[in-house]
């Protein structure tokens, strides 16, 4: 008798650990790191977006747009604009959103010393939200600097706050793992089914007389004799990296320098449209291709979209391209001007005036236009001519 009490109490036992244990360990699994991730939601403040300035906007072309404002509020609408909710963020540090493959993200723009850790923030749907830290193999606070989908997975620039860019991957957008190091700020990749490309700035440089040209050399603006060298990394896996142009040359004399040491610009921006299997950069007055990924030709923009206060890449919809150049109007006032082509090389310029946003920085999502400037508006435009304030 005493042999099956014995044996019924070690039953129970058995029967007690089983209940206990995580439905993974009873099944034989491990519980995976998407399971593990908690969404959240950020609290209410208003049922209405908030009036306060834009810092940026990121929309999924479905009606879903997003616009984190300076208080810091994130301002969401899931139907272009007719309904507002604005929730409050969990530092004032976030201010800058991505809209990438079916994925948003949050981030704060700046690294500094102080940071010993920085959360960021991934949503499917702009309400729910998912935070996680990049790790680095430094052990540096990281943020993220910019997040593309290249190659098939997700690939994310971070930014340390000495310059140094740890480059991630992703498969979901979720759980992200260190590839490689970069001992430069990175602004963004490209990959043209072949390399990755890493672009760091550029170093400008005068020259009173002509020179011999090397590698992604340019003369960019010949009324000032003013040239830039980009600065250009490459890799086939994104672990290992090999810098291809872009080193400090002892006998150039370079625009801006601390300490003597030369500093990089930010003035080569990725073309919104590109053909196929052509890379394209552009600045205000110039155009940028490469199809290796590795050496640049230069060509001059089309006059009727140049001006210093720059432009917006091109965009394509249907068989037109636009683009949205700004320019001075008067102290503190910067207006807008659409152009419209059917060959990216004549361009159709309509002045947008007073009504659009202040400095309006434009981005496209599916068939919307969508502009925000200095002041707390936001606008919408199917056709780039008219547009509907929507906040």
């Amino acid at each position: 008798m005493s042999n099956l009490k014995k044996w019924l109490f070690s039953l129970f036992v058995l029967c007690l650990l089983v209940s206990l244990a995580p439905a993974s360990f009873a099944e034989g699994t491990s519980p995976s790191p998407e399971a593990a991730a908690k969404e959240l939601e950020f609290p209410l403040a208003f049922d209405r977006a908030t009036g306060d300035k834009v810092s940026t906007i990121a929309a999924d072309g479905q009606g879903t747009i997003i616009a984190v404002s300076n208080s810091p509020y994130l301002n969401v609408t899931h139907n272009n604009g007719n309904k507002w909710i604005s929730r409050k963020l969990p530092s004032s540090d976030i201010n800058n959103v991505f809209y990438v493959k079916g994925r948003y993200f949050l981030s704060v723009y700046h690294v500094n010393s102080y940071h010993s850790t920085i959360v960021n923030y991934t949503s499917a749907d702009g309400d729910k939200w998912t935070p996680f830290t990049l790790e680095s193999s430094n052990g540096k606070a990281t943020t993220i600097r910019n997040v593309q989908f290249l190659n098939g997975q997700y690939v994310l620039t971070g930014s340390q706050a000495d310059d140094i860019s740890p480059i991630y991957t992703s498969s979901n957008g979720v759980n992200w793992k260190e590839a490689g190091l970069l001992p430069v700020e990175v602004h963004y990749l490209t990959w043209n089914g072949n390399i990755y490309s890493a672009y760091c700035g550029e170093y400008e440089f005068l020259s009173r007389q002509a020179m011999t040209l090397s590698r992604n050399q340019f003369l960019t603006d010949a009324s000032d004799n003013r040239y830039a060298e980009l600065v250009l990394y490459t890799s086939t896996h994104l672990i290992s990296w090999t810098l291809q142009s872009g080193t400090v040359k002892k006998d150039l004399s370079y625009k801006f320098s601390v300490n003597d040491v030369p500093q990089t610009s930010y003035n080569f921006k990725l073309e919104g449209y590109t053909p196929d299997g052509v890379i394209t950069l552009y600045d205000e007055r110039n155009t940028y291709t490469s199809k290796n990924g590795i050496t640049f030709a230069i060509q001059k923009t089309p006059s009727a979209v140049v001006n210093p206060f720059g432009r917006s890449p091109i965009y394509k919809k249907g068989n037109t391209y636009y683009t949205f150049v700004r320019y001075w109007y008067s102290p503190g006032v910067v207006y807008s001007k659409v152009g419209i082509s059917a060959d990216r090389v004549k361009w159709t310029m309509t002045d947008l005036g007073k009504t659009v946003p202040n400095d309006m920085y434009v981005i496209q999502a599916g068939r919307w236009f969508i502009g925000y400037g200095y002041d707390s508006r936001i606008m919408v435009s199917e056709n780039g001519l008219t547009w509907k304030k929507i906040r």
